[in-house]
Order: C-alpha cells, then structure tokens, then sequence
C-alpha cells in the first residue's frame, strides 16, 4: 500500500507512513478511491459534428498527408553514359606489368640484373 500523503510504499500492517509520518487510513477502499477509473475501459470522446459557435471559424477537414513523395521529374538533357569497365585481358596485362617492372627494381637493387 502506499501512502496517500507521499506516496511511499508502506506495509499493510504499519499504522503510520515511515517517510512523512502521516496515518494510515482504516478503510482500504480509500485509497482505491483516489485513482481514476481505468482509461481503457472508456469510451473515447465523440465531439459533435455541428455548426461552430458564434465568432468561431468552421472546422477544416484533417489533413491528410501523402506516404509516398512526388515522383522526382526527369531532365530532358541526354544523361551521360556509364563509364566501361576494363576488359579482364588488359588487367591481366597491366598486373603482369607492374610485376616485372618491380622485379627488374628489386634485381637491380640487390646488383644481380646489371
């Protein structure tokens, strides 16, 4: 049970609050008393479809919004085309290159290529 004063969680079988000192009351059911009924079994608020009162404006619909943004315009200039990709035989050839190019460095290095 908790204190009506504080709301400190007190034994039930405690007279008075530990925290602030006040006194427990003796009929359980007041305590019960101090919360609202449960939201979820009430029904929601249905407001009234009706003329607005004197000097105010009428209600404007919902709005509602669009999931999905406009579809982006295409441009009417030629789009560029997609650079092409090298052929596997000239990697394989620039591969090989770089390969005896380092090896004829690394020969000359160590003075065995002169």
């Amino acid at each position: 049970m908790n204190c009506q004063s504080c709301g400190y969680q007190i034994a039930d079988t405690a007279a008075f609050c530990a925290n602030c000192g006040a006194q427990k009351p003796t009929n359980p059911s007041a305590q019960a008393s101090q919360y609202p009924p449960d939201p979820y079994s009430q029904t929601p608020y249905q407001q009234q479809q009706g003329n607005p009162p004197q000097g105010y404006p009428a209600p404007q619909p919902p709005f509602q919004q669009n999931p999905y943004p406009p579809p982006i315009p295409q441009s009417s200039y030629p789009m560029k085309p997609p650079a092409q990709q090298q052929s596997t035989a000239v990697r394989i050839l620039v591969v090989i290159a770089a390969i005896l190019s380092m090896l004829m460095l690394l020969l000359r290095i160590f003075r065995i290529f002169r």
